[in-house]
């Protein structure tokens, strides 16, 4: 068996790969594509906060985002008062509810 080396069969062989990864990028469903869950919480420093920009900071925040990107997820973070962010989760229009403690306030 001989195998020939020239540059056309591998330049054609790259060429090859190529299309047929974008071709896969193309049609591959969107189920397999990164997922966004929607995060209520309230502002908590330092463990969940808006900066000056408005991006999500905060110990909570680092972790949330890091567990997520380990199960494929990408998380977008909203601050609330407490009582509207139960509501909005509670409602379906937010995934997660995340680091608030019970006081007789939240009961």
């Amino acid at each position: 068996m001989h195998f020939q080396t020239d540059t056309y069969d591998t330049s054609s062989f790259l060429l090859r790969i190529f299309c047929i990864t974008l071709l896969y990028c193309l049609f591959t469903p969107v189920s397999y594509a990164e997922k966004t869950l929607k995060a209520a919480t309230l502002i908590y420093p330092p463990y969940e906060y808006p900066d000056d920009n408005n991006q999500s900071k905060g110990i909570a925040v680092e972790l949330i985002q890091e567990a997520s990107k380990r199960a494929g997820y990408k998380v977008e973070f909203d601050f609330f008062p407490w009582k509207r962010a139960v509501t909005m989760v509670e409602s379906g229009q937010y995934d997660i509810l995340f680091n608030a403690g019970v006081n007789r306030a939240r009961q």
